[in-house]
């Protein structure tokens, strides 16, 4: 059974903003396609961590996958790298858990992209706590 989950709260903002330039609740984005979250302009190691919800242990390590869109503002020019974690029982950046998998975006095109990655099943079967998941983005300026 597929199951898909979204953020329901986050834990670390960083640098990152709302398109109103908020920087609390930035899980509440993910209930419209068409907004979003930005990190800062020149960003160096900015993390922005999202609890997920709504998952359930499907009891197979097979098909699990972690999709994702991302861009770059094309005012700003300058090389952006991106790297998506999965983590379980993230507490803090002092604290982060268990990396699960991760997927990484070097030099960010302008414009939506569609990114993703495929658990393997070692990866999969690792997974303790389905309830107990989160999404880490960091962005980088090299």
């Amino acid at each position: 059974m597929a199951q898909e989950s979204k953020p329901s709260k986050d834990l670390v903002v960083g640098g990152w903003t709302n398109p109103a330039g908020k920087a609390h609740d930035l899980w509440m984005v993910f209930k419209d396609p068409n907004s979003y979250i930005q990190s800062e302009l020149a960003p160096s190691q900015a993390p922005c961590v999202f609890q997920l919800e709504g998952l359930e242990d499907p009891v197979t390590g097979e098909g699990h996958m972690v999709s994702y869109q991302y861009q770059k503002n094309a005012d700003g020019g300058k090389q952006i790298d991106i790297t998506v974690e999965l983590r379980e029982a993230y507490a803090s950046e002092d604290q982060p858990g268990r990396l699960i998998a991760r997927g990484h975006h070097g030099n960010v095109p302008a414009g939506w992209q569609s990114g993703s990655f495929a658990l393997t099943k070692p990866e999969a079967d690792a997974i303790r706590r389905y309830d107990d998941l989160y999404l880490r983005v960091v962005a980088h300026q090299p």
